[in-house]
């Protein structure tokens, strides 16, 4: 047997779901980890904004972090838009490749498209909503895959241009999110071009929740 006929390519996320440290900041496979290594990766690209075909990216930018009650975290995100047409589309309805960010590492785009597959593949749900002018758009996704299309919501809900809201899964990432840890992340990643801001919103629930 070959080096070659022992290698295997795992479909989807099924690969970062088994390795989660390979692709956390310091190697930290928890819940903290994961939190961090996000706002590291969206602060890093919206301090140094680059073309991407998958999002629009609108200065002046602001991350906030919230932590709801059941362990659930959000990014609210201004100045990040989720492309959700082609520029020749003539609707507002989301094309594949938004879904082919969402379920896939390897897509080539900036960092704050890179995070939406890592957050779906290490949490146990994941909320990603999408404002567009008056319109809001929402999916869900659950450990690695995709459990809902995007479908419309009320934008008087949405708080940001875009907003990932996720709860950890514990049975790849441990460890509970407080108060300390998200402050701790906040003050590590905040850029002058892309300030970030936690809130503690607990005891209430993310709206998607």
């Amino acid at each position: 047997m070959t080096v070659d006929d022992e290698i295997r390519v795992l479909p989807g996320l099924v690969g970062v779901r088994r390795r989660p440290a390979i692709y956390l900041a310091h190697g930290e496979a928890t819940a903290a980890g994961l939190v961090d290594t996000a706002l590291r990766a969206i602060v890093s690209d919206l301090a140094e904004p680059t073309p991407s075909r998958a999002c629009v990216l609108t200065p002046p930018f602001a991350v906030e972090l919230g932590l709801w009650a059941d362990g659930v975290a959000s990014l609210h995100l201004d100045g990040v838009t989720l492309r959700l047409d082609s520029a020749d589309a003539p609707s507002a309805w989301p094309e594949p490749r938004l879904y082919e960010a969402l379920l896939h590492m390897h897509v080539p785009d900036p960092s704050v498209t890179w995070i939406l597959p890592l957050l779906n593949a290490l949490s146990e749900r994941l909320e990603v909503t999408a404002r567009h002018g008056a319109h809001a758009y929402r999916a869900t996704c659950a450990a690695g895959g995709l459990v809902g299309l995007l479908h419309e919501v009320d934008p008087a809900t949405v708080r940001g241009d875009t907003v990932l809201a996720f709860r950890p899964d514990a049975t790849v990432v441990p460890g509970e999110l407080s108060a300390t840890i998200c402050e701790t992340c906040c003050a590590a990643r905040t850029h002058p071009a892309a300030p970030i801001t936690f809130v503690d919103r607990r005891p209430a629930r993310a709206v998607a929740w």
